[in-house]
């Protein structure tokens, strides 16, 4: 595996916040509140949540942390780093959220 060089490892580290913020928002004012699923990893959490009252946050992480081991070997460093960075932030910001899209009023 060659060695990735920190500016370039940290270049896509805007796009991975902003991105991970606006899903954060997406799932804790949207699909949470509306009991919908989206697809993958983050609707078997969504469901999972429901079901034991574990915040979804906390599950979307804990449910990729096989996942993301696995990529470690098959993609390398950058893409692994990002990916744990944009999973913990968008995680973390679901779980801080939450409290506030109890206000509001599902969609369905």
């Amino acid at each position: 595996m060659k060695k990735v060089k920190l500016p370039r490892l940290l270049e896509g580290l805007p796009f991975a916040t902003l991105g991970s913020l606006i899903f954060a928002v997406a799932v804790a004012f949207f699909y949470d509140p509306s009991r919908l699923a989206p697809g993958g990893i983050s609707g078997v959490a969504v469901i999972i949540s429901h079901i034991t009252s574990v915040p979804t946050g906390t599950l979307i992480f804990a449910m990729n942390i096989p996942l993301l081991i696995l990529a470690w070997r098959r993609f390398g460093r950058r893409f692994v780093f990002l990916t744990i960075y944009s999973t913990a932030l968008s995680s973390l910001a679901m779980d801080l959220l939450a409290p506030f899209a109890a206000a509001v009023a599902p969609l369905t």
